[in-house]
């Protein structure tokens, strides 16, 4: 009987290697790009038959105008004339002041002021409707569901800002907010369903041209001493008078000694001056941004001395504070320093236009020398500090159309569907799928507020 040979373990397989001739170029898969276009902002109610687009969530107010207020909202047709009731839809824009608890009006006491409120019926539509560029393409995009709204709010109305707590205290116990809601509902003035309501916190903002105030801060100071023939001579100036947020601020100072008085070192400091002028009068006053400084110092008597210092007003160097004006609830990395308000020359002092706007917001330059054996010489700088004027938004890039091409209009499937009750959600995240796909980004609209938690 033949002997059986034994089994031969055979080597694993391996993949083969392909050699890649010398100067060659390698073959690469081609990475997908994340589609770029316009942003748009949306956010749909908790029962998914309304859904609000914006193109931004900061409007500015230049002083003479407000940016209008304005996109589309998508609305579900057959849930609305669902079993013959034939529901409407609404756009609210409410502004309001606040300064307390909101449980304290349970017992009466209303901490509440309406600085504007306005109402748009959206559906069924009025059919006269004047549509922007950025509506055009909304509906286009989003079919003939798609609705839109605008408010105009008129200048002169106080920007948005709150007012911080003490850590642990619920946020807009005192401040200025405007609400962009749209609901269900029969009629205007009927109080909606949260699940049929959208709200969404937009911020009103002030910007102010660089050459609105185009005289440069100068304080020129003189102050004698006991037992001194001559006085200290203090000279400070800024380099302009209107900032922008996150902009250093330059402070100019020459000084003269010609007192008997040594000066030991020099302080500066950009505060911020907040005074609620409704219900209950209060005034706050917080440091912003700090500096110490000894070069050059002690300043002995008959000398002199020029030195240009800088301070940045960030709110992240002081937000543990409580009672500073910050722009509105945002994640911590975003919000920024209340800005200055800002009144037309002729209503500056006026006691009926401070209380239209409830809060004032300043902002000065605190210069102190500190002299030896004696009161230390004080000098304060106004300045303005405002939004710079935002780029305008960038223009939607489409690929150049073939010659005999026809034209190819933009269009998205239905949102809602008769046949399934359930909303369709979109994927927010898309990738480059066509020409014609590279219109809008679409991102769900998220306020965070300072403490970190979601606003609903």
């Amino acid at each position: 009987m033949a002997s059986r040979d034994p089994e031969v373990e055979k080597p694993p397989q391996t993949e083969e290697v392909k050699q890649i001739p010398e100067g060659a170029e390698m073959e690469t898969q081609p990475i997908p790009k994340l589609r770029s276009g316009q942003k748009v902002f949306k956010k749909t109610s908790p029962n998914g038959r309304i859904t609000v687009y914006v193109g931004q969530r900061d409007f500015l107010d230049t002083g003479d105008v407000v940016e209008a207020v304005e996109g589309v909202v998508l609305v579900d047709p057959v849930y609305l004339n669902k079993d013959g009731d034939a529901k409407k839809v609404f756009c609210q824009l409410e502004g309001a002041f606040r300064y307390g608890k909101e449980e304290l009006e349970v017992i009466g006491i209303n901490f509440e002021k309406i600085l504007f409120n306005g109402i748009f019926q959206v559906y069924p539509p009025s059919g006269d409707e004047v549509h922007s560029n950025l509506q055009r393409r909304l509906i286009r995009k989003l079919g003939e569901n798609a609705h839109p709204f605008r408010f105009t709010i008129p200048p002169g109305l106080s920007p948005s800002l709150i007012l911080q707590g003490m850590p642990g205290e619920p946020d807009r116990q005192c401040g200025i907010d405007y609400q962009l809601k749209s609901y269900i509902a029969r009629q205007a003035n009927e109080k909606p369903e949260k699940k049929r309501m959208v709200s969404l916190t937009i911020k009103k903002l002030t910007h102010a041209p660089a050459d609105s105030m185009p005289n440069r801060p100068t304080l020129d100071v003189k102050k004698e001493y006991m037992l001194s023939s001559n006085p200290i001579h203090v000279e400070a100036n800024l380099d302009k008078a209107v900032y922008y947020h996150g902009e250093e601020i330059k402070i100019n100072v020459s000084i003269t000694n010609a007192s008997s008085r040594q000066i030991r070192r020099i302080k500066l400091s950009a505060r911020q001056f907040t005074e609620i002028c409704w219900s209950v009068s209060a005034q706050y006053k917080r440091v912003v941004a700090e500096l110490e400084s000894a070069d050059g110092f002690p300043l002995l008597p008959g000398s002199s001395c020029q030195r240009t210092y800088t301070l940045t007003p960030l709110f992240k160097k002081c937000k543990e504070k409580r009672g500073l004006a910050v722009d509105g609830h945002l994640r911590d990395e975003d919000t920024l320093l209340a800005s200055s308000t800002i009144f037309p020359p002729a209503a500056a002092q006026l006691a009926e236009y401070k209380e239209k706007y409830g809060i004032i917001v300043r902002y000065m330059i605190k210069v102190t020398l500190v002299v030896a054996l004696s009161t230390d010489l004080k000098l304060n700088l106004p300045f303005l500090l405002t939004h710079p004027k935002p780029p305008p938004p960038p223009e939607p890039v489409t690929a150049p159309k073939a010659p005999n091409e026809p034209e190819k209009l933009e269009s998205l499937p239905p949102a809602y569907d008769a046949l399934d009750p359930k909303p369709k959600q979109e994927d927010l995240i898309q990738f480059d799928s066509g020409p014609d796909d590279s219109d809008f980004v679409f991102e769900e609209f998220i306020r965070f507020r300072v403490s970190g938690d979601t606003d609903a």
